[in-house]
């Protein structure tokens, strides 16, 4: 009996470390072909995103999309009443930013919980970063 390898790709979640940490590797990575890559990705996304078929209403979001959207839209909101309230202090930085930062880092890890679902929990340490970083 031949047993057919399992070709899915195996997945190894690290979090993020910030490669662009000054002037000279700044320099360096716009010169790098990664960044006419990323550059060239985003340009590819954006155009499918603006054709007609994308935006048409009978198209299927996929619950993660939808999640994606919830998520963002409440991110949005907590930040539209901590901009209404906003109280600056320079002295110990902004309490406003603190409270908020603080309910996005709770609204981030329930988001991933919901949004990976033990499919690939790990990857909950690498998109945090993304959405975290300051």
């Amino acid at each position: 009996m031949n047993s057919v390898p399992d070709e899915r790709p195996v997945r190894r979640f690290k979090r993020p470390v910030k490669q662009i940490t000054d002037a000279v590797s700044l320099e360096r990575f716009e010169k790098s072909i990664v960044r006419s890559e990323i550059i060239g990705f985003l340009e590819l996304v954006s155009d499918v995103m603006k054709a007609p078929s994308a935006r048409h209403p009978s198209r299927k979001t996929s619950t993660a999309v939808k999640q994606t959207i919830d998520f963002l839209e409440t991110v949005a909101s907590h930040l539209g009443e901590r901009v209404d309230n906003l109280i600056l202090k320079k002295r110990y930085g902004d309490p406003t930013f603190r409270v908020w930062y603080s309910q996005l880092d709770t609204e981030t890890s329930e988001f991933l919980d919901t949004l990976v679902a033990g499919k690939i929990l790990l990857a909950k340490l690498e998109l945090s970063t993304y959405i975290l970083s300051r």
